[in-house]
């Protein structure tokens, strides 16, 4: 085991493979990020069906829509990589009544992260006050971003829903 410090990034990257997890965020970017990569008028007419591999597939619930988004696929590709999205070499378009899509869909934004409380902010500091100042302040932050995502799906368990 490597003692050495390492940075999160590093560290979260290899134990979401080491779980076999690493898909499973690759498909919440690219449905999550759907909305703004295409626009608002095409991801009310698509949704994001799977990926295997390095290939995305996407469902249409209109015919009119295949050879538009045919024509966009470099373009959408080059998006996704650009946004972190995920890396694609090529995206499957079907036609499909099988996964309708919902109607007027909008990209949604997360409400904003709601203030700690002194006792919650007391709570992060005793927590980390003998570490590292550096190590101490990002696992504060840490802390800090666990406390407020709970605010948030307690306040709002919309927010839950995929």
């Amino acid at each position: 085991m490597d003692r050495f410090p390492q940075k999160i990034s590093t560290l979260l990257r290899s134990t979401l493979e080491q779980f076999g997890l690493q898909k499973g965020v690759e498909s919440y970017r690219v449905v999550h990020s759907w909305g703004k990569i295409v626009g608002v008028p095409l991801c009310n007419h698509t949704r994001v069906t799977g990926i295997q591999g390095e290939t995305l597939f996407v469902a249409t619930d209109d015919h009119r829509y295949l050879h538009h988004l045919t024509m966009l696929k470099p373009q959408i590709i080059r998006k996704l990589a650009s946004d972190g999205a995920g890396t694609f070499r090529d995206i499957v378009f079907r036609y499909s009544q099988r996964f309708p899509v919902p109607v007027a869909v909008q990209p949604t934004v997360a409400p904003p992260p709601a203030p700690l409380n002194a006792e919650e902010e007391a709570w992060c500091s005793d927590l980390t006050k003998e570490l590292n100042p550096e190590i101490g302040e990002i696992m504060a932050r840490v802390l800090r971003k666990d406390l407020q995502a709970k605010h948030v799906t307690n306040d709002h368990p919309e927010t839950l829903s995929t």
